[in-house]
């Protein structure tokens, strides 16, 4: 760690992490109403034809804040801590400076940090990519399951 405690550190990330989630929610919310609103017309009674006309519609009949934000800070109750925590255990893992104890106690190593997750068998998840499940199963394995309805 720099001159920085641990404290400064996980105090400057949450906060990072915290206004991120406030400026990705506050952008992204209005966009997600306009959507939801969209999906749940009827199509025999379309009230909006396009994303930018359901805004137009949604701003004028009801305003931004009753509109397009309305259940906001319900949203950035959960968001803003959740991101807070999420970016301070993430650069705390990342940096080394945090260490937690092994899944699987190993004679070499009694912890692993981020910089080394290879030490023990579960941090390994490389066998989840898609592309690798992918290439382990056959063709005809997957139209088999597919075909069985699995």
């Amino acid at each position: 760690l720099d001159s920085m405690s641990l404290w400064e550190h996980v105090r400057a990330h949450a906060v990072a992490g915290g206004l991120a989630g406030l400026v990705a929610d506050g952008i992204m919310y209005p966009v997600d109403t306009v959507k939801a609103r969209m999906q749940v017309q009827r199509v025999s009674e379309r009230k909006y034809r396009s994303l930018l006309h359901a805004a137009k519609v949604i701003l004028r009949e009801e305003g931004a804040r009753r509109g397009l934000y309305s259940g906001l800070g319900a949203v950035l109750t959960g968001s803003i801590p959740t991101h807070a925590i999420i970016f301070s255990v993430y650069h705390g893992l990342k940096s080394g400076s945090v260490t937690m104890a092994s899944p699987v106690s190993s004679p070499a190593s009694s912890t692993w940090t981020a910089a080394d997750p290879l030490q023990s068998q579960y941090a390994d998840s490389s066998s989840l990519e898609p592309s690798n499940v992918l290439s382990s199963s056959s063709s005809s394995d997957l139209a088999t399951d597919f075909a069985a309805g699995a």
